[in-house]
């Protein structure tokens, strides 16, 4: 008979000490996916730990709440019936401890089936002479306690990446707290080739260039001389008008199609003047659109390039 594992010196306590999501589920169904997504959150994960060793990880993560945060996910692949009934039992005693949650992944299987057959990798129940619906039932079988204690239960059979993304940050705001989506402004010159990688990419040669004044062609972009001498272009000043409503339109469209980062190339031709003024003047005007939880910062790559 399998019994649970021994936990050192838990008590009851009155304030909860972490939030502990255990993601579990049918392989196949999107558990590393899962994961993957609390991950993207910033939030501490550990995958396909054995039961035996949780309460030892969560011990030391409790202890070092300052480097590791107060929201733990582990994920669990229960491929024994031993091992379901120990995963049950801790966590009925963790929760006399941490704020523990469970969550279940599941899918219908065909689709399971498709998967395993696109990756081309071994279900963990599938023994020769059985059919893959065969490992999967049994899989689903041996969960079934797991599923009737699951705190939420997700169904990706018809459910794409942005979709689970929306689930989970539903559903676990109070442990992810909210997602950031991070815009990075590169000045960049094309003679010394372009961004990479980048999502979107402006060019600005169009622009009256400083480097023909001879006052000016010394200094870069971070200079007010040239700051001035951009401003006073009416060129400049219509396209930074529209990339500041083009972006106040379409970043929060990227935030809730569950972004997390955006690199942003605005290129000129040697990366010292142009694109350097706009990426500084675009990213002052973003960050007075106030924009929630869109975050932004702005580098100048060939900035210390020789100009000319």
């Amino acid at each position: 008979m399998s019994k649970a594992p021994k936990i050192p010196g838990l008590h009851p306590s009155k304030g909860k000490n972490l939030k502990v999501v255990m993601v579990t589920g049918l392989s196949g169904a999107g558990i590393k996916t899962a994961v993957n997504i609390f991950e993207d959150h910033s939030v501490y994960c550990i995958d396909n730990l054995p039961v035996e060793s949780m309460i030892y990880t969560l011990e030391v993560l409790q202890a070092k709440k300052a480097d590791f945060g107060s929201s733990i996910v582990l994920g669990f692949h229960g491929e024994r019936s031993g091992e379901v009934k120990s995963f049950l039992e801790l966590c009925t005693r963790l929760k006399t401890q941490h704020e523990v949650s469970i969550l279940y992944i599941t899918a219908d299987i065909p689709t399971i089936e498709d998967r395993y057959g696109a990756n081309r990798r071994k279900h963990p129940l599938l023994v020769a002479g059985d059919s893959l619906a065969a490992a999967i039932t049994k899989e689903a079988y041996l969960l079934e306690p797991i599923l009737q204690q699951a705190d939420h239960v997700f169904d990706t059979t018809n459910t794409s990446p942005q979709q689970l993304i929306r689930m989970i940050e539903n559903s676990y705001f109070s442990v992810l707290g909210p997602r950031k989506l991070f815009v990075s402004l590169i000045s960049f010159g094309y003679k010394h080739g372009t961004v990479r990688p980048f999502d979107l990419m402006f060019d600005v040669r169009f622009l009256s260039n400083p480097y023909f004044s001879l006052e000016l062609r010394e200094l870069t972009g971070l200079d007010q001389a040239v700051k001035d001498f951009i401003a006073g272009d009416q060129a400049s000043q219509e396209l930074l008008a529209m990339l500041r409503r083009w972006f106040f339109w379409v970043l929060p469209k990227y935030y809730d199609e569950g972004k997390h980062y955006l690199r942003v190339g605005i290129g000129c031709t040697g990366g010292q003047h142009r694109s350097v003024a706009i990426v500084e003047e675009l990213t002052r005007q973003l960050q007075e659109l106030g924009l929630e939880n869109i975050v932004f910062s702005k580098n100048h790559r060939d900035l210390d390039l020789p100009i000319g």
